[in-house]
């Protein structure tokens, strides 16, 4: 294997690492903010 093509394979690596960590973040965030939701519904239940 040439020493260019490792390379770019690389850089590819980290580009789809990158994008996999914005989902993950934007996920984890989404998951927050519906138990946030779930147990204000769940307090105004109970009141």
């Amino acid at each position: 294997m040439s020493a260019s093509g490792g390379l770019e394979c690389l850089q590819v690596e980290k580009g789809r690492s990158f994008y996999d960590f914005q989902y993950n973040t934007r996920l984890v965030k989404l998951t927050i903010v519906h138990f946030q939701l779930l147990s204000r519904v769940e307090l105004e239940q109970l009141a």
